[in-house]
């Protein structure tokens, strides 16, 4: 298939071959379409037709270096563009080669926007700003695989407020769910949605991207972007039905206390901070975004109480630093004092700990997770494991199962009985009452013969 048979197809990594850096490769992909918006900036592109980026990871460094761009007509009609001044010359022949180019298909769906218009107005600004921050960027990412499916061009804005990749890349954020004409979907669209998220993901996960899709929908019903009439046909969707096991697994005590000796046998000041992060994400549930949003004053040094401030689902919630959790979070606030200020601090290289207004970012605890596990050899796991374990255990040792739902924080009981431990054990011992009778045989390996 040559490149430009692309063209038709919706903006989709899935549907783009990179030859000459693998298939599906992200990063290309990506870069060409910061390029493509560039030469639309730039006035080289009208945003209609099809575009050709040559070499995206090459073309895109050099407009992060200050360079810019030129455009030219091949002859099969596609726009062709690529760094100013560049030693290659521009390619002579009807299509171009997809070795080293990826097609930009033109931004033609109907469900797109040209501009997103005031925030005030677009409903799915309007629905994530509604939501605690602790879920927003879930549902942003539900909002952009829907706008995705619909074949929405993506859109990517730079986020000057985070730190800058190891490359110098500036970090950029997908704004794709906020080009999308969401009072314009209906019943067919919505239906096409179901189905492709039932194949693609799991139940619990399809119904919560459906979910997403129908509070936006809603919105757009209040906003007065579509009537009563429509907004209700197009949420009438079953949900998406099934059991699935559940992900992740539990630590066993052994690992949680050699992810403890890996902090210990750190004597720089992360290692006691990362120490009292381990500790209250063990030993009191917190999900790393809570971790990051604790400040000191959220802290009871008395009676180790932690109020824990618009958590998931936009919660209010209290728990308790205890036993090793509490001595370990003791530790941190004698190396960091008690201004005011986040609880948890980024501690630099040389062992200093600096004090900032800006709160640590969930990604620095889950890197500091994946960096202590690696150093106690601890098999791989997710921050949300230790949340998982920290269920079991309380399930297993007796805890009231309406407590371990308060201390976790969950609207719903349903969703801590999926960390229950106990009916998998029961089962386990149930099916022992059936015997097969067999013995292990000796010798196993006299069955294979001599050759």
């Amino acid at each position: 298939m040559s490149a430009l048979e692309y063209t038709s197809l919706p903006m989709n990594t899935e549907q783009i071959k990179i030859d000459d850096v693998g298939q599906n490769d992200r990063g290309a992909y990506d870069r060409a379409i910061m390029v493509a918006r560039e030469a639309r900036r730039l006035g080289l592109w009208d945003g209609q037709e099809t575009i050709v980026v040559h070499d995206p990871y090459t073309t895109y460094a050099g407009l992060d270096r200050g360079r810019t761009l030129t455009a030219k007509r091949l002859d099969g009609g596609a726009l062709f563009v690529e760094l100013a001044d560049d030693d290659e010359k521009m390619p002579q022949l009807s299509e171009p080669d997809p070795d080293n180019a990826l097609v930009v298909p033109a931004e033609s769906t109907g469900l797109a926007l040209t501009t997103p218009g005031a925030l005030t107005q677009n409903p799915a600004a309007v629905y994530i700003a509604s939501l605690a921050a602790g879920s927003r960027a879930t549902m942003v990412g539900a909002l952009n695989t829907i706008a995705h499916l619909l074949g929405v061009p993506e859109h990517y804005e730079p986020r000057p407020d985070l730190r800058r990749t190891s490359d110098g890349d500036p970090v950029y954020e997908d704004l794709t769910f906020l080009h999308m004409d969401w009072a314009a979907l209906r019943f067919q669209h919505t239906a096409a949605i179901r189905q492709a998220l039932a194949e693609r993901y799991a139940p619990a996960t399809a119904n919560k991207m459906l979910s997403a899709l129908r509070r936006v929908l809603y919105h757009a019903w209040k906003l007065g972007h579509m009537s009563n009439e429509d907004m209700a046909r197009a949420c009438d969707l079953e949900p998406v039905k099934g059991r699935t096991l559940p992900a992740g697994r539990h630590l066993e005590d052994g690992e949680i206390a050699a992810l403890s000796a890996a902090c210990t046998a750190d004597t720089s000041p992360a290692g006691v901070r990362d120490a009292a992060i381990i500790g209250l994400m063990a030993a009191s549930g917190l999900r790393r975004a809570s971790v990051v949003s604790l400040m000191v004053e959220d802290y009871d040094r008395e009676t180790g109480e932690l109020r824990v401030l618009k958590a998931k689902g936009n919660v209010d919630n209290e728990v308790f630093a205890v036993n090793g959790a509490q001595s370990a979070l003791e530790d941190w606030l004698s190396l960091r004092g008690d201004a005011p200020g986040p609880l948890f601090l980024p501690v630099s290289q040389t062992g200093k700990i600096v004090h900032q207004d800006a709160p640590m970012t969930p990604q620095a605890v889950y890197s500091i997770l994946k960096r202590r596990g690696k150093e106690a050899g601890v098999r791989n796991f997710s921050p949300h494991d230790l949340r998982r374990t920290l269920a079991g255990n309380l399930l297993d040792r007796g805890a009231d199962i309406s407590t371990v739902q308060q201390i976790l924080g969950h609207a719903n009981v349903s969703t801590t009985q999926r960390y229950d431990r106990r009916p998998k054990e029961a089962k386990r011992k149930a099916q022992q009452l059936v015997h097969f009778p067999y013995q292990r045989r000796a010798r196993l390996i006299d069955l294979l013969g001599s050759e």
